[in-house]
């Protein structure tokens, strides 16, 4: 079901996918002052987090700092918090009737504020990983900064982040995260399942 739809639509949006209760949960785990974030500048070519300082010659692409949380890449568990991960996807297998979902890399990213940017600015267009894989992206709250979706190199969609959306695309689909300007932080976490 699932997989039908999104070769037919690309994206499928759903909102309160989890309950508010579950919502709530997610967000004060990643908001919680101790919960740990780590600084990325941004990425480099080989898709690979780095601290080099990157200029873009594409138009509306302005780099920001970001910070990451692994929870699992691959078979690695990288943090003591990955039962957010697991939780969710118990919910989402259940939601769209799947038996089983495998997890190439789930992370969580949190932008700051950039009250220097404009809103159209976003970061470089990209793709996640080279292999076969969808993209689920949930909004931890509510904030400008939308996702962009491109289709041959042009902005072919954008997605406002609410918190309890969930955004589900092919990972083929390259995307960007947009800077929050009105908004002291964007949250998401973005899921990749291979196909």
């Amino acid at each position: 079901m699932l997989l039908n739809r999104l070769e037919k639509e690309q994206y499928i949006i759903v909102d309160n996918l989890f309950t508010k209760k579950d919502q709530q949960v997610i967000k004060n785990n990643l908001f919680d002052p101790f919960f740990p974030w780590y600084l990325i500048e941004h990425r480099n070519k080989k898709q690979k987090f780095s601290s080099i300082p990157k200029i873009s010659k594409q138009k509306n692409v302005e780099e920001y700092v970001k910070f990451v949380h692994m929870f699992l890449e691959g078979d690695k568990n990288s943090s003591k918090y990955s039962e957010i991960i697991t939780s969710m996807i118990k919910v989402i297998l259940q939601k769209f009737k799947l038996n089983e979902l495998q997890i190439i890399r789930a992370k969580a990213n949190l932008q700051t504020s950039n009250t220097k940017t404009k809103k159209n600015k976003h970061s470089s267009p990209h793709v996640d990983m080279n292999e076969d894989h969808f993209v689920i992206l949930y909004y931890v709250n509510n904030s400008d900064g939308e996702t962009v979706l491109f289709k041959k190199n042009k902005l072919w969609k954008k997605i406002t982040p609410k918190q309890g959306r969930v955004l589900i695309f092919n990972g083929n689909i390259k995307h960007a995260a947009g800077c929050p300007v009105d908004n002291q932080v964007r949250a998401v976490i973005n899921i990749n399942v291979k196909k």
